[in-house]
């Protein structure tokens, strides 16, 4: 569940990558001025490294996740409500931010996870993350064609 988790979460990072040609034209603006977006998650995520990863030494998994998910979609519905780049822009480093359930689903299993099993476990979350990164983007393009960008990030 970890894996999948994690896979979930950091997908939200780079699911909107193929969809900055038509985010650009939405706001009537060059795509180039748009790709600080994906610089936006990345500095959200560099943040919540910091400042998120380390709750799960403060908090239980059954809290820190689930609230953080919480805390995704919220920011996933907030930018498809944005009404500029730069408020786009914000909201991603919202969502980088809180797309560190992946990292923190490492770091529950090195914790939690009995040592004889601990190097597959932490495996399998690594699995989810990558699959996560690459399948997000095909996954991303596709609900941006059948649902534009904004109903693709409520999905």
């Amino acid at each position: 569940m970890l894996a999948v988790a994690a896979g979930s979460a950091i997908a939200s990072n780079y699911a909107m990558q193929p969809a900055l040609p038509e985010i650009a034209a939405d706001f009537g603006v060059e795509v180039a001025s748009l790709t600080t977006v994906i610089s936006g998650a990345i500095a959200g995520y560099l943040i919540g490294l910091v400042l998120l990863v380390p709750l799960v030494d403060r908090l239980s998994p059954r809290i820190l996740i689930p609230g953080q998910f919480l805390a995704l979609a919220l920011s996933l519905a907030l930018a498809a409500r944005a009404a500029s780049p730069d408020a786009l822009i914000g909201c991603f480093v919202l969502i980088g931010a809180t797309t560190t359930v992946a990292a923190q689903s490492s770091a529950i299993v090195g914790k939690l996870a009995d040592a004889s099993r601990r190097a597959l476990s932490m495996a399998a979350i690594s699995a989810g993350i990558s699959a996560g990164i690459l399948l997000s983007r095909f996954i991303g393009g596709l609900l941006v064609q059948w649902l534009g960008w904004r109903g693709a990030l409520l999905v």
